[in-house]
């Protein structure tokens, strides 16, 4: 039997910095998904909300990755933009407001080409990209490219931009 050292210390790392960090682990995946579908949630009633109290016309278009929404002559759209699949990591958040018709689409009859509606292109009144933060769930937030304007969580970034979208929508009326 071998005698032990007692004066030979061992270095060892803390066992929980094995671990992935939270946004590069597969929990983070979920959790992304959940504040995607919160925000969008959010957004989305806000929209149905000033169209139904306002007379506006609202297409909503969401998939598990990105929403369009469309009020009048303004819309707002939020995209996840993944690095790769399996990571929140690198992954982005591109929010935009629009003026101009983006959601509007008619039904495409090849042989009639008059039903193409004639519209301009629409153009971005304002965009944000931001990266999630969190150590946890429960620590999620947004921050922007650049980081100097803070982090926000899910609904705080809702309420910007539902008042960049009502900005842009008050411009459109204006300009009318």
């Amino acid at each position: 039997m071998q005698e032990k050292d007692e004066t030979e210390t061992i270095d060892r790392q803390p066992f929980h910095s094995d671990r992935p960090e939270y946004l590069a682990s597969h929990r983070s995946l979920a959790a992304c998904q959940r504040e995607l579908s919160r925000l969008t949630t959010t957004l989305t009633a806000e929209v149905e909300a000033i169209a139904d109290r306002e007379g506006e016309t609202s297409t909503i278009r969401r998939t598990p990755d990105r929403c369009i929404l469309q009020l009048g002559p303004v819309a707002i759209t939020v995209a996840w933009l993944r690095t790769t699949v399996d990571s929140v990591a690198g992954g982005q958040l591109l929010v935009m407001v629009w003026r101009g018709m983006i959601a509007g689409r008619t039904k495409f009859t090849p042989e009639r080409p008059s039903t193409i509606p004639l519209s301009g292109s629409a153009t971005i009144e304002w965009q944000d990209t931001l990266s999630a933060e969190a150590t946890s769930e429960e620590t999620w937030l947004w921050r922007a490219e650049g980081g100097a304007k803070g982090a926000l969580s899910s609904d705080a970034l809702a309420e910007l931009c539902m008042s960049k979208l009502r900005t842009a929508l008050e411009s459109c009326r204006k300009a009318a």
